[in-house]
């Protein structure tokens, strides 16, 4: 994954902080992507974008305990599976509810800081969820 500062996230790497995938465009295929890809890998059609809502249930979590460079401060930290309402399935980080995150639990999208280069340089940023009580 590429990181970018926030201005520029927005106006070039939008899917980072916006969910930009597709749907297939056979009828009889009902594929999703994410993020967004010209060619369906399931039938091989086109594909039509859209621009999901940042809401879903999670499906399964994991805790990262040991991190990659740049994420120490943050652990422990939660990854989840998450099923869109919309359609389509994705792995982002799950904030602001511990550790112990249940498969099942509603989640809603929010833009947070991903890390920082710690040298002075801009904050990079990126779609994480967080436990709702919506239904």
């Amino acid at each position: 994954m590429t990181f970018v500062p926030a201005p520029e996230l927005a106006r070039s790497h939008g899917h980072h902080v916006r969910l930009e995938g597709g749907f297939c465009s056979s009828s009889g295929c009902g594929a999703t992507t994410l993020p967004y890809k010209n060619i369906c890998s399931a039938c091989g059609c086109k594909m039509n974008p859209h621009v999901f809502e940042p809401r879903g249930t999670v499906l399964y979590t994991t805790t990262v305990v040991t991190p990659p460079p740049g994420f120490e401060e943050r652990t422990p930290y939660v990854i989840g599976l998450i099923e869109l309402e919309e359609g389509g399935r994705l792995l982002a980080h799950i904030v602001d509810s511990g550790t112990e995150i249940e498969s099942g639990v509603r989640v809603e999208g929010v833009v947070r800081r991903l890390y920082d280069r710690n040298d002075g340089g801009p904050l990079h940023y990126a779609m994480a969820f967080r436990v709702t009580t919506r239904s």
